[in-house]
């Protein structure tokens, strides 16, 4: 799982075997989080051209 932004929201972005698998949209509000948009599925991770996630610093 690795962080990005989706329209402006904070999002996180699911691997399963390396490869994109879906995404987890936050709706943050001012006293926390009012609600999660899960989108499943690799097409849609390609579609908002998600940058693969930095390699581990050794």
């Amino acid at each position: 799982m690795y962080r990005m932004v989706v329209d402006g929201q904070p999002a996180a972005v699911v691997s399963r075997h390396g490869e994109p698998f879906g995404c987890a949209v936050l709706d943050v509000r001012r006293h926390g989080i009012a609600g999660v948009t899960v989108f499943g599925g690799p097409a849609l991770v390609e579609r908002i051209r998600v940058a693969p996630p930095p390699a581990p610093k050794n």
